[in-house]
Parts: structure tokens; C-alpha cells; sequence
């Protein structure tokens, strides 16, 4: 799968993301494969098939009819519920929850952020359909958990000291000019430290 393969999917989603039934049926054949590619081309640091195939993942979820809700009513409300266990089936997929970690793992700090946002999209969508499938809250506290763990992770690793100087948070006047003497020597380690 390269960028263009996933432009034209996008594209051939968003064309026919009107169309309930066509665009559901389309996502659910992809997305497994898609997971799968998703996964490997973590493991390849290709970076820009991560960002093509995470908003891919975004617009298959958020407006695909990913979850089968816009066409069901009471005829077909076994049509529905079988749609809602392949939904289950596919956000439980561990290639997928693996994926995310590594990708927020990421040093490439665009890629980092696009997972985080991801990230953000996805925990109100899973809650959303834990809410209306009882059957997914465990599967869902997993996904906290991991997500949890791995974002506290990220957060040990934080250099602190380099935005936690008392003198620059808040205090308005207080803090020294620029021309500072004491403040020269600190710019410069700070400096060398990033560009090292």
C-alpha cells in the first residue's frame, strides 16, 4: 500500500459517505487489512504512511457509518446487532491497540502528535459504544489502561527542567530582561541541548 492508494480510498469514502450501507460495507472490507498495514509500516518507520492511514482509520470511523447506526430500525435489528459485534471484533483487533501505543511512542514529533489526536478522537468514540454495547466495558477499560500506562510512560521521559524554570512561569514582571547575564549562560546549555 503506498500514499496514493490511501488518497484514492479516502476519496472514494468521502464520495460515497452519503451512502450508508455502501460506505459501512466498504469500511468493514478495509479495515482489517488497513490495521495490518498500519501496524507493519510502524514497525518500518515509513512516517508518512502512518499519518495517510491514521486519517484513513479517522474517516472510516467517524464518517463511514462505521457502526451500521444510520440504516438500522426495527426490521433489521439483527442486521444492527451483527454489525456492532464486527465493530467490537475489529476495535478489539491488538494490532490496533499496539499500533497507537508505538505510534505515540513515535520520535518524529508531527507523527507523535497526529496519534495523540487520534488518541483524543478515539477514546469519546470507544466510550460512545461502550455506552450502547455493554459487552465492550472490558475490552474498553483495557484500552484506558494501556493508554494510561503509555502516556505516563511519555510523561516520565519529559525533560522538565527545561520549561520549569520558577522565574519564567507567571510572574509577569518579576521575571529577569533578556539581557540578563545569569540568563545568557542557561539559553545557551538549553540551546546546546536541543540541537544535540
Amino acid at each position: 500500500m503506498n500514499a496514493s492508494a490511501c488518497e484514492f480510498m479516502e476519496l472514494i469514502l468521502k464520495q460515497v459517505q452519503k451512502y450508508s450501507n455502501i460506505s459501512n460495507k466498504i469500511a468493514h472490507i478495509i479495515i482489517s487489512p488497513l490495521i495490518e498495514t498500519f501496524y507493519h509500516c510502524i514497525l518500518k518507520k515509513n512516517y508518512a504512511m502512518q499519518v495517510n492511514i491514521i486519517n484513513l482509520l479517522d474517516l472510516i470511523l467517524n464518517e463511514c457509518n462505521f457502526q451500521g447506526g444510520k440504516h438500522e430500525n426495527h426490521a433489521n435489528k439483527e442486521l444492527g446487532d451483527d454489525s456492532k459485534k464486527k465493530c467490537a471484533e475489529i476495535l478489539k483487533n491488538s494490532r490496533l491497540l499496539e499500533s497507537i501505543i508505538l505510534g505515540l511512542k513515535s520520535d518524529v514529533s508531527f507523527v507523535r502528535s497526529k496519534f495523540i489526536k487520534f488518541v483524543e478522537m478515539l477514546i469519546p468514540y470507544m466510550r460512545k459504544f461502550t455506552k450502547e454495547n455493554d459487552f465492550f466495558k472490558e475490552d474498553f477499560k483495557n484500552y484506558i489502561e494501556k493508554l494510561m500506562n503509555c502516556f505516563c510512560s511519555l510523561l516520565q521521559r519529559v525533560d522538565v527542567s527545561f520549561f520549569s524554570s520558577s522565574r519564567n512561569v507567571g510572574l509577569g514582571n518579576l521575571m529577569p530582561s533578556r539581557n540578563d547575564p545569569s540568563l545568557k549562560n542557561e539559553f545557551s546549555v538549553k540551546q546546546d541541548r536541543r540541537t544535540s
